[in-house]
């Protein structure tokens, strides 16, 4: 097997949505390559490394089973030390690529020509791709033919409301705020196949998970695990 490319936001990810499908990776035997914008290491959001015993349930904060501090943890940071840029990174050497969200890859990711282009080869060559909450607004920036790679794919991300709720009750790191584009609308803006139905759904469920074939997404940070498992799904 070839490895995955992990791609993460320098400018501030979430720490569940790179442990928990780290781990889930690890556990199906497969390598990992982490690359950033520009190669320089990843910084978390300082709200996400923080252990919350019930609010970690909903995704905000983590777990004290997978805390910075544990040993999972501290093998994960390791691991990012040396990141590659986005740049160096060919298609053809990955068997997919997963793309971590928080609200720092509003800045770094989206709109990122390397990374647009990385996608448009994965997809190609009907590689799997995964994006995971805020980071599945990439994938709206991403064109092809004239219009937004997602116009006939069905994907989701995080929701508006919930975008909405976290503002309101200034559950966002001040370093990402004012927000520069929300994910919900940037999705529903660009593909025609988010029905009310999901939208409603991945509202009442941030556990939702999206495959429409080689394209995974997923709405919050507990489902990077589920995310990367579905990735490789037959």
């Amino acid at each position: 097997m070839k490895p995955i490319l992990f791609v993460v936001s320098e400018k501030g990810y979430t720490w569940d949505e790179v442990i928990l499908p780290y781990l889930e990776f690890r556990r199906q035997g497969r390598e990992m390559v982490f690359a950033t914008p520009t190669g320089a290491r990843p910084a978390p959001d300082p709200l996400s490394i923080k252990t919350r015993p019930i609010m970690n349930l909903m995704g905000y904060g983590t777990s004290h089973a997978v805390a910075p501090d544990t040993e999972k943890g501290k093998e994960l940071q390791a691991r990012l030390d040396q990141p590659v840029a986005l740049s160096g990174a060919s298609a053809e050497d990955f068997d997919g690529i997963y793309i971590a969200g928080g609200h720092g890859s509003l800045f770094d990711l989206n709109r990122n020509t390397d990374l647009h282009g990385l996608i448009l080869d994965f997809d190609r060559e009907t590689k799997p791709i995964g994006t995971l909450c805020h980071a599945s607004s990439t994938l709206a920036y991403v064109s092809r033919g004239g219009e937004s790679f997602i116009a006939d794919k069905r994907v989701t991300g995080f929701p508006t409301l919930l975008e909405h709720f976290l503002l309101t009750f200034r559950m966002v790191h001040q370093r990402f705020l004012p927000l520069p584009i929300w994910t919900g609308r940037e999705l529903d803006g660009k593909s025609r196949r988010r029905s009310l139905w999901l939208r409603l759904w991945e509202v009442l469920n941030p556990w939702t998970t999206v495959k429409d074939g080689h394209i995974t997404t997923g709405v919050g940070p507990k489902v990077g695990g589920q995310v990367a498992r579905r990735m490789f799904d037959a």
